[in-house]
């Protein structure tokens, strides 16, 4: 069979204030493409949401309210439509997040319009959350991890349209290396600001899946964690250096150090066969030891993202964090003296949250001195614990479409965090006017305890401390 994969069209520039991303290749596109290559089919990537050329309607002219159907790629442009036309797919799967729901299923009913012959399928985190809001759009819906389902849906083991429950795969040490060979030529963004200048390409690999911890506003929390044994991950590293000249390696995923045994073994491996490649994780700090903090560096870890969240104690409790404020003051400088740089970020305007919190927050922020500090407030994301509980009290502001929502405050927290004439605020305030919403005002607000009480998972309320009121 011939498989079409498409990344979901992004929004038009700043029209969104959900981070944008900063130009790596669609990982999961990559995987799926692999997989089913193993098995003997073909497939094809073409990357809207990176490479969109912009918003063209059927005569050519740019107009913000129409499909992105094309992309711009080494000044050639390429149209979807055309490549279908080519490539004549028998299946079309594509990856979406939330922020593309409007651009991908506007392009979907375009596609089904065009090539009703064609079967489409849909996998993501959009899939993951709100399967049932993109039914109407496609022929199967995966929910879940998309390996399994889409080989399934291929070769014709799955046959009844809708929503398909995926399997996780449970040894992903049987997956294959994903499928480079449909970006490496492509201007993606191979310079990450963690490394060096000089060093390129870094390319951005996912080593682990699933997180066992239960940060309350995580999509993610609470599902089953799996590793790459060491052994394999460094034959990945070697591969890539051999067909690609990988200089430098991201492992974007939730928690690359959760088993910090792993870890160490994988960086002994690193030393002894003398590899030479530099890397940066995506990490907590609570089990990081100082001695495997310097063999990490020793292993070429160049730098961390680290997602601390708040300065205060109490809302670090609330939100489930793990890690506490000790925790970032012990290892940060450990980090720093090892040479690594620490990119963290903070989330803002989760419930109960105080302008004292905040204030809290900055004073500890002055206090790390991380090399970078990124700060967000919090959008109802479909997935965690918070976004469940607000989303069935109605506690927010508002409500798109495509399952986000802004909780009561969002505005004017917004522009006190980002400056009044940051474009998210524009786009934001645009949407309440639109939909005639008074913005509330920046206070605490809270989760009613009966609600936390049946909707929390089950290793939230064993382990939250604080009473909810």
């Amino acid at each position: 069979m011939k498989i079409l994969l498409v990344s979901a069209p992004r929004p038009e520039s700043d029209a969104s204030p959900m981070h944008m991303g900063d130009g790596r290749p669609p990982m999961g596109l990559a995987y799926i493409s692999a997989y089913l290559e193993q098995f003997g089919h073909e497939t094809k990537i073409i990357d809207l949401y990176h490479f969109g050329g912009g918003h063209k309607d059927e005569k050519g002219d740019k107009q913000a309210s129409t499909i992105i159907s094309h992309i711009v790629q080494n000044e050639k442009e390429i149209d979807v439509f055309e490549e279908i036309e080519s490539f004549k797919p028998d299946f079309l799967g594509m990856y979406m997040a939330t922020i593309s729901y409007y651009e991908g299923t506007k392009l979907a009913t375009k596609i089904k319009n065009k090539h009703p012959e064609i079967k489409t399928m849909i996998g993501g985190p959009h899939a993951n959350e709100l399967p049932e809001t993109l039914t109407d759009y496609f022929d199967y819906v995966v929910n879940g991890e998309g390996e399994i389902a889409a080989l399934d849906i291929v070769e014709g083991r799955k046959t009844k349209k809708g929503i398909v429950k995926s399997a996780s795969v449970q040894d992903i040490n049987k997956l294959p290396l994903p499928d480079f060979r449909h970006f490496i030529e492509k201007p993606y963004n191979w310079k990450l600001q963690m490394f060096a200048s000089d060093v390129h390409p870094v390319i951005t690999l996912n080593s682990t899946r699933g997180c066992p911890f239960s940060c309350m506003f995580c999509g993610v929390a609470n599902t089953k964690f799996r590793g790459i044994s060491p052994r394999n991950l460094v034959n990945y590293i070697v591969e890539l250096q051999s067909k690609y000249g990988a200089k430098g390696i991201y492992f974007r995923e939730d928690n690359f150090t959760v088993v910090a045994k792993r870890v160490e073994e994988f960086c002994d491996i690193i030393i002894a066969e003398n590899i030479k490649i530099n890397w940066a994780c995506e990490t907590r700090v609570r089990n990081l030891k100082p001695h495997l903090i310097e063999k990490m560096a020793k292993a070429g870890c160049v730098a961390l993202y680290i997602g601390i969240e708040s300065g205060s104690d109490r809302m670090l409790t609330y939100m489930k964090k793990a890690e506490l404020r000790k925790h970032f003051i012990e290892k940060l400088p450990i980090f720093h003296a090892n040479g690594m740089l620490t990119y963290t970020t903070f989330v803002y305007g989760l419930p109960t949250e105080t302008q004292e919190d905040r204030d809290e927050t900055e004073r500890f922020i002055e206090e790390l001195n991380p090399t970078t500090a990124d700060r967000f407030i919090y959008i109802g994301i479909p997935g965690s614990d918070y976004y469940k509980m607000l989303d069935y009290t109605n506690t927010y502001d508002f409500k798109e479409k495509n399952g986000l929502f802004y909780v009561p405050g969002w505005l004017e927290l917004a522009k006190q965090v980002y400056g009044k004439d940051d474009p998210r605020c524009d786009y934001v305030g645009g949407l309440y006017e639109k939909n005639k919403i008074n913005p509330s005002p920046m206070e605490p607000y809270y989760i009613d305890e009966n609600v936390y009480k049946e909707l929390a998972t089950t290793k939230v309320r064993k382990q939250l401390s604080e009473k909810f009121t």
